[in-house]
């Protein structure tokens, strides 16, 4: 699902759409339909799966990160470099290139661009995204079962009075 997604132009309608499909697929895997009720996040959990958008953005900037370590003679750099004079734009809001992409989701995951030279760094820095995001799903599915436990027991020692 994400074959391609490197050099997109990802913007905030194709992130929810290929949302969608993703728990979509999750739902599916799991048995689940909407009419069942269940939230996102529990269905998430159960799987372990990160958002595909965080995937997105991490492919993305490793992506970014291996350009901007090739040498500038590299054809994948002199790409970089080509632009585009004198070319008639039609109207309405300007097309979302893949440098402000991948401006945008640097500065999310606060990262520069200096540091794509160190590559233990800078791979580092974009796992820890992705890392953190899974940390929260996985340590709020324990804080519920850990209260929904603690409430059975308080209601068992009530009831036992």
């Amino acid at each position: 699902m994400l074959y391609g997604s490197l050099c997109w132009a990802v913007n905030c309608v194709h992130e929810q759409k290929i949302g969608v499909v993703e728990m979509r697929m999750l739902r599916w895997m799991c048995g689940h339909t909407g009419l069942d009720k269940i939230r996102n996040e529990s269905v998430r959990d159960k799987i372990g799966v990160a958002p595909i958008a965080k995937k997105m953005r991490e492919a993305l900037l490793r992506w970014f990160g291996h350009v901007q370590r090739r040498p500038l003679e590299a054809p994948v750099r002199r790409c970089e470099s080509l632009v585009t004079r004198h070319v008639k734009r039609g109207r309405g809001r300007p097309i979302k290139t893949w440098n402000e992409t991948v401006r945008k989701d640097m500065m999310y995951s606060g990262i520069s661009e200096i540091m794509t030279k160190d590559m233990a760094q800078w791979r580092q820095r974009v796992h820890r995204d992705l890392d953190l995001a899974r940390s929260r799903s996985r340590s709020r599915s324990r804080s519920r079962s850990l209260s929904i436990t603690n409430l059975f027991f308080s209601i068992m020692q009530f009831q036992s009075f």
